[in-house]
């Protein structure tokens, strides 16, 4: 039997490039100017493309030699992110040095620390931060709540990549176990998500519980990419329009506050 295998990606992914653009600009839209008034399901969509890429990268490693190299995965999110988290940190703090009143600067300098060690989400939601009653008082760092949530994500998933991996190795066929042990992940994750949104809907925003699920989806089309690679080259540009109109929908209708992240961002995811 022919075992299913990922297509190797190009050495520039412009599809994913474009959805990264339409991210961001949904998030810099909503926070320049209110408009589209649900943009801030951009970082949802950003949260799946992550999901996506990092289980493409190693999954395809694993399937390729056997193992996956974790300190080489790990050396090069430093090299990509921390120099310029860093800089962005450091800029951050003396300018709140320079404007801000001695207890607000204060703020910031926790605020900077919890952002350098990835837990800064952690730290919104402790402090009871309402991410849509945004005023005069908002932290200028709560914009790396994401980025903590994605590396605290980071930390977890590849090892879990691995030992699903172990798991299914001895099976028939294995990419399809491990997509259904995925995709079963995803749906308890989402669950776990729905719970915690209904209890506490301001701090689920920031929660990493809560927002698992985002990510995890992302995986599981990662593990499901061979079947899509056999659709029929008619439907996938159907396919990617109702998936670009589901996003700019999402952006559009998407209510703030209970009912998100779940189930409302799993109209853009």
């Amino acid at each position: 039997m022919t075992t299913l295998r990922a297509i190797p990606p190009s050495v520039k992914r412009l599809d994913l490039q474009g959805l990264r653009a339409l991210a961001v600009g949904l998030v810099v839209l909503n926070h320049a100017f209110e408009w589209p008034a649900a943009g801030f399901v951009g970082v949802d969509i950003f949260f799946v493309i992550s999901g996506f890429l990092m289980t493409s990268v190693l999954h395809r490693e694993y399937e390729r030699s056997g193992r996956i190299r974790f300190l080489a995965f790990y050396r090069r999110r430093i090299r990509r992110l921390i120099p310029a988290s860093v800089a962005v940190l450091a800029a951050t703090v003396l300018g709140a040095w320079a404007l801000f009143s001695s207890g607000r600067f204060t703020a910031t300098v926790w605020d900077a620390l919890a952002s350098l060690f990835f837990v800064s989400n952690w730290r919104f939601a402790a402090a009871q931060t309402d991410y849509f009653a945004q005023g005069a008082q908002t932290s200028p760092l709560q914009h790396y709540w994401s980025l903590s949530l994605e590396e605290q994500y980071y930390l977890i998933w590849p090892l879990a990549i691995l030992l699903i991996a172990l798991l299914v190795a001895r099976g028939r066929r294995p990419r399809v176990l491990a997509a259904a042990i995925t995709f079963a992940i995803t749906v308890a994750l989402f669950v776990l998500s729905l719970h915690l949104t209904h209890a506490d809907s301001a701090s689920a925003y920031f929660i990493t519980p809560s927002r698992l699920w985002e990510l995890s989806v992302g995986a599981t089309v990662a593990l499901c990419m061979p079947w899509f690679s056999r659709l029929p080259s008619a439907f996938r540009p159907v396919i990617a329009l109702l998936a670009l109109a589901g996003m700019v929908l999402g952006g559009a209708v998407t209510p703030s506050g209970q009912g998100f992240p779940a189930p409302w961002a799993a109209l853009a995811c």
